[in-house]
């Protein structure tokens, strides 16, 4: 009697006869009246199965590319759990059987790859096995084969070194002895030895033969066969530890409980999010019922046909496989649903996946033909389709990953002895086992901060191996995968990677924290923004992204930035002036690409001065429907407030008496004032001209270092892209040490002058008498092609277009005539007539002139607006 699970015996289904062997077969009067086709669906059996197993060959991976494989990579050639190699609890039977592959191939992923290979070829083999034995008809038999075989994750990681399906293969092996067992109870001891292999090759996969072995169990109870049931035990336990003990004494007995008590609380920390009762119920169904299975196209269908072949093995009398399949899919949803990552679902659903395909392909064994057909090329379709949609992965693979790929040109381009790794952590097997072992100094991204606190000793370098490349260090190599259907068969991870060099040169450092990408920049954890102790200071525009992010600047408290908010901050020199943002914790912000102000435009300034000349201010329309617009940043780096007046100068007027605004700078403030000349005090006073600024003690101005400040500005086309900054945008305020005097002369190269780019010279005057400039514009060659003379009245400002063509010229400014005292700021502009996007320069050099102590530069009288 097999009163477990209801239905009919396997000896009596359909009221034929049935044999009864570990395979299982057809009726008797298959083996008598069919015996000449038997042969042959047997040879097309066994060429499918060699075909797939060539299949799976030919599209092995070329390179590793998961993190668990890496691990098993290295177990192979020392196996010690405590070291993660592999994971814990360390798999040890499925570790061994490739050991002893690697004794023949000399390549542990080769080995590995070998052993997936052949447990996937058993795993289908098992799964018709065990349908035919409960009484599935061939075709039936065969689909559930068919389904399992094509599932797009199976296919895919049947050749990978990860024990996934292995442990897969194993569970539907020890399912099949069971229900062997079950009805043989001479077998049970063979039962016992197969699940004693299951759990040294993945334990975490015995959740699906629990309802054969219940079965086994009770018919074995009720048959009072105990000394079957005694030798099964014994028998389960002997292959178990004979995979166990081993392993556990290789690594140490303390050492492996410590590693493996570890990882387990490590795991439900870390993943408890991603399970019940902590995940959502919504993310639950989505991951499990379709990201399990690649979306919804394959679930759909694989859904219905699971539902039709349940119903039709129960309505024809198989309902011991419908109750022993569907049992094992639901035990193992249940155990995983709160135990297992919902976002490798895909990866995790692999022992229940055999046991869906029995489901589904019992709708083969439908009594009426119209049904059959239709279920069988249901299955057809499915299995041609999830074939077609992972093919692009398996051909891609067989080059190698960029993981692999970006670290072997490292080993092969760089010195050990003066390489210095920076790596993100989620390749850290991968880059301990082919730089560590290369001896190459490695440290992942959470030590960096402190590993970048110097500059590597001269002959050495510094390379960030990371997804993707960070902002502002050179790039050396670059892979991407070219189809996303393997970056999503890998679980989302090593879909790219980059090396980057620290730069030599003054351009700001940005860690490994910081990677970009093409929508943005990537942030996670907290990234630093740095200065060489050798560079000038700049200035930093930081925008968020969707989420909020945290911005750190030493001496002072946590600023919390809102989604699409900016701020300004700057950018002191050396460790201590470092910037430091952070995303949300556990996750991951894009934002905007982070701006600097290059440091060329603060290359006139030697330092911070009291007062300054930003010698061009803009609002007005320009070519070609440009938008000249000019935005002011004023940055205040003492620890006590700091008063400033601003005055405007307008083109083309006498200005001994100006507009006038005045306001504090709180300390260490970055003031971000966008369209200067649209103030209130400003926006009536005129369109284009000059912005006098300096620090104010009381009524007086201020010309002690107590009050030094920074002053920039960036005039630019509001038409091109207002939010991008361009280094060419960008003026510093000049101090009058660094203006131009009588005897001097300031000479602009490379200029050029033409129907597509059209140059402006201009002048702001910082003196209190007219002042008479020439401008001389030279060609190539040195000879002179234009000449200007500007009359410039008190504090007056001129700007002029050149008329003369010029290419790679050069452009030369002198006061004519002036007076001691005169000063000047002379600057020349660019703009490219096709995209509008201009370029700004200040002298490429002027004598600086010292000035006396407590000496006070001229200003307007204050005209303040009402």
């Amino acid at each position: 009697m097999y009163p477990a699970f209801g239905g009919a015996s396997p000896a009596a289904v359909d009221g034929e006869p049935r044999e009864v062997g570990l395979g299982g077969t057809g009726s008797q009067g298959e083996r008598s009246g069919a015996g000449r086709r038997r042969p042959l669906s047997s040879r097309l059996a066994l060429a499918a199965l060699a075909a797939y197993g060539v299949l799976l060959w030919v599209s092995r991976p070329a390179t590793p590319f998961e993190w668990d494989e890496v691990l098993a990579q290295r177990a192979v050639l020392r196996y010690d759990v405590a070291n993660h190699s592999p994971q814990p609890p360390g798999f040890p039977a499925y570790i061994g059987a490739a050991k002893a592959v690697n004794l023949a191939t000399r390549d542990p992923l080769l080995a590995l790859q070998v052993v997936g290979i052949v447990a996937a070829l058993a795993a289908l083999a098992a799964t018709w096995a065990l349908a035919r034995r409960m009484g599935a008809p061939p075709a039936a038999a065969a689909a559930a084969a068919a389904l399992l075989g094509a599932s797009p994750e199976f296919l895919y990681s049947a050749a990978v070194g990860i024990s996934d399906v292995s442990g897969t293969s194993a569970a539907v092996v020890a399912a099949l002895a069971l229900v062997a067992a079950a009805e043989r109870p001479a077998l049970l001891p063979l039962a016992g030895a197969a699940c004693g292999i299951l759990a040294g090759i993945r334990p975490q996969s015995g959740a699906v033969v629990l309802p054969a072995l219940v079965w086994a169990v009770a018919a074995a109870v009720r048959g009072r066969r105990w000394r079957g049931l005694a030798l099964a035990g014994l028998s389960a336990a002997a292959v178990a530890a004979a995979s166990w003990v081993p392993a556990i004494l290789v690594t140490g007995p303390q050492r492996w409980w410590s590693a493996t008590t570890w990882h387990v609380h490590y795991m439900a920390t870390v993943e408890q999010t991603r399970h019940l009762p902590g995940a959502r119920l919504a993310d639950i169904a989505y991951w499990w019922l379709s990201g399990s299975v690649f979306g919804w196209g394959f679930a759909i269908p694989l859904g219905a046909l699971v539902i039709a072949g349940t119903v039709v093995l129960v309505r024809t009398g198989r309902g011991r496989l419908a109750a022993l399949a569907g049992g094992a899919v639901a035990l193992h949803l249940a155990a995983a649903l709160f135990t297992m990552n919902e976002t490798v679902s895909l990866r995790y659903i692999l022992p229940a996946l055999p046991f869906l395909a029995l489901l589904a392909g019992g709708a083969l064994a439908a009594p009426r033909r119209l049904v059959r057909r239709t279920a069988a090329a249901l299955v057809t379709l499915w299995c041609l389709a999830a074939v077609a949609w992972t093919s692009p992965a398996l051909i891609e693979r067989r080059q190698p990953g960029p993981v692999w790929a970006a670290l072997t040109w490292v080993k092969k381009h760089c010195d050990p002895a003066t390489t210095r790794v920076v790596f993100d952590g989620v390749a850290t097997p991968q880059v301990q086992y082919v730089l560590g072992r290369a001896g190459f100094q490695i440290m992942a991204i959470e030590r960096a901060n402190a590993f970048l606190l110097g500059p590597a000793p001269p002959g050495e370098q510094t390379l960030y191996v990371t997804p993707q490349p960070v902002p502002g260090a050179e790039l050396l190599f670059e892979a991407h995968h070219r189809t996303r259907r393997i970056v999503q068969l890998a679980w989302g991870r090593y879909g790219s990677c980059a090396v980057s060099r620290v730069s030599d040169a003054g351009a700001a450092l940005f860690s490994p924290e910081w990677q970009a990408r093409k929508d943005g920049w990537r942030l996670r954890g907290t990234g630093r923004i740095e200065l060489r102790a050798e560079a000038r200071p700049a200035v930093v525009r930081l925008c968020a992204g969707g989420e909020a992010i945290t911005l750190r600047r030493p001496g002072w408290p946590a600023e919390a930035i809102a989604p699409g908010r900016c701020v300004m901050a700057p950018l002191l020199p050396g460790a201590g002036g470092a910037l430091e943002v952070s995303a949300p914790a556990d996750s991951a912000a894009l934002i905007p690409p982070v701006q600097v102000l290059p440091l060329a435009a603060l290359d006139a300034s030697s330092g911070l001065a009291s007062a300054y000349m930003v010698p061009q201010v803009a609002h007005v329309g320009g070519y070609g429907g440009a938008l000249w617009r000019t935005d002011l940043v004023l940055f205040n780096p003492q620890a006590h407030p700091v008063a400033v007046m601003a005055q405007f100068l307008p083109t083309g007027r006498d200005n001994e008496v100006a507009p006038t605004i005045s306001g504090t700078l709180a300390p260490g403030q970055v003031l971000d004032v966008p369209d200067v000349l649209a103030l209130q005090g400003f926006r009536d006073a005129g369109a284009l001209g000059a912005l006098l600024i300096h620090a104010t003690a009381g009524a007086k101005a201020c010309v002690s270092a107590g009050c030094n400040f920074l002053a920039l500005a960036r005039t630019y086309n509001a038409r091109a892209v207002p939010g991008l900054w361009r280094a060419s945008e960008w003026l510093p305020g000049v101090a009058t040490a660094q203006a131009l005097r009588p005897g001097d002369t300031a000479v602009f190269s490379r200029v050029t002058r033409s129907g597509a780019v059209a140059a402006s010279v201009g002048v702001a005057s910082w003196s209190d008498t007219p002042v008479c400039v020439g401008v001389r514009v030279l060609g190539p060659g040195g000879g002179v092609v234009e000449t200007r003379t500007l009359e410039l009245a008190r504090f007056g400002h001129a700007h002029v277009p050149l008329a003369a063509d010029v290419a790679g010229g050069k452009v030369e400014v002198e006061l004519v005539g002036a007076p001691a005292g005169a000063i000047v700021v002379p600057y020349v502009s660019l703009v490219d007539r096709g995209s509008g996007q201009p370029a700004h320069a200040l002298a490429d050099t002027l004598p600086e002139h010292a000035e006396a102590p407590g000496w006070v530069p001229p200003y307007p009288a204050a005209r303040v607006a009402r």
